[in-house]
């Protein structure tokens, strides 16, 4: 009997040992790569990255003209997805609050910088159901760019069927910076 109690006490401090526990890896800009969704980098220096990559650039929604970088900021804010990584890059996405039927995408390459931005939203609204039937989106990406406008698509296509949005179109148009 003493011997199976020593085994116990053995195994219960191998499963918990502070020098044994995994080191808790940094979530935040310098290391993107390492978060698992883009409301944990929601912050004024995101912020101040996101307008720095959009400058003056404007977006037009709900017939109504604002500043990407702003849009780009709340839609972000919203209800995120997981990170999805393709070929070194950080991919999050996440929708307006309270809308999400609007959206945004933001890339981050290898060493933690904004490589594009991605805005999408219903275009087309079924009358009867009041569903999005197509969408528009726009690409904000550095010149050269360093992913493709259908990979952009698929993620696109996959976070809308994700919440159970079956679009049947989708306009996309690439604004390099």
């Amino acid at each position: 009997m003493k011997f199976c109690k020593q085994i116990a006490l053995a195994l219960l401090f191998s499963i918990y040992t502070p020098g044994l526990a995994k080191a808790q890896l940094t979530c935040n800009l310098q290391h993107v790569s390492n978060c698992r969704n883009i409301n944990v980098l929601m912050s004024p220096s995101l912020g101040k990255k996101i307008h720095l990559f959009l400058r003056d650039i404007t977006y037009s929604t709900n017939n109504r003209i604002f500043p990407a970088a702003e849009i780009a900021s709340m839609y972000l804010g919203g209800a995120p997805n997981p990170r999805i990584d393709i070929e070194n890059l950080s991919i999050f996405t996440a929708c307006q609050p309270h809308n999400c039927t609007s959206r945004a995408g933001i890339i981050f390459n290898k060493s933690n910088e904004i490589v594009s931005i991605f805005l999408y939203e219903p275009e087309k609204i079924d009358p009867e159901n009041f569903h999005p039937l197509t969408y528009k989106a726009t690409i904000y990406k550095v010149n050269g760019g360093c992913i493709n406008k259908e990979t952009i698509r698929r993620i696109i296509m996959s976070d809308l069927n994700n919440d159970n949005l079956h679009i049947i179109g989708i306009d996309i148009k690439i604004k390099e910076l």
